[in-house]
């Protein structure tokens, strides 16, 4: 807090703002303040255990209590969806986001259905770098770079979701997913956006 300490409250900020950089990349900053955007103040954010939601803790403004959901030190993959499929049912007139990895998505990615026979219009976003990338950096640095079951065979997100026929979208700049959220909140089905991005290892 700059309040008192003789520091330029501008100086503090734009301190804040570059260490944020350095520690989670300019681009994954865009991608939350994307979703940030796209998600009116009193909607519901469910998030999985991926490196973009450990920004997210962090960094991504909550205004009103129960509305972001994070599974914390349980490193509960598959969280996100049920949680926000859930969430959407108890608040149908509140918007209600899903954020995944590509991991953590595909352990529970077969609740699909049940939000598509529930017709329940949540927006499913997938930051897709092919990889568990907590742990393939833990794995960078305890391992001395050795990686064992990190990278990722992942179906096509998109193809996916014409398999249930649902709408999907891929999204390459945070602009196109913060205009890919706000279009599936219009939707009374669950809509899949891909959002390809750089490993964080």
């Amino acid at each position: 807090d700059s309040q008192g300490s003789g520091c330029d409250p501008e100086q503090v900020t734009d301190v804040r703002r570059r260490a944020q950089q350095h520690a989670f990349g300019v681009e994954r900053l865009d991608y939350l303040a994307a979703l940030r955007d796209a998600l009116p103040r009193d909607g519901i954010s469910c998030w999985d255990m991926t490196m973009m939601s450990y920004a997210a803790c962090g960094l991504f403004p909550v205004y009103s209590p129960r509305t972001f959901f994070f599974p914390s030190g349980f490193g509960t993959l598959g969280f996100a969806l049920p949680v926000a499929l859930g969430a959407k049912i108890a608040r149908p007139e509140i918007d209600v986001m899903c954020v995944c990895g590509d991991g953590g998505f595909q352990f529970t990615m077969q609740e699909t259905a049940t939000a598509v026979e529930q017709r329940l219009g949540v927006p499913i976003v997938i930051f897709n770098d092919s990889t568990y990338s907590a742990v393939k950096e833990e794995q960078s640095r305890k391992r001395n770079g050795r990686f064992i079951a990190v990278d990722l065979t992942n179906p096509d997100y998109v193809a996916l979701a014409g398999a249930y026929g649902i709408p999907a979208v891929r999204a390459y700049t945070p602009d196109e997913l913060a205009r890919a959220v706000r279009e599936a909140f219009t939707r009374n089905l669950p809509t899949i956006i891909d959002v390809p991005i750089a490993p964080w290892v």
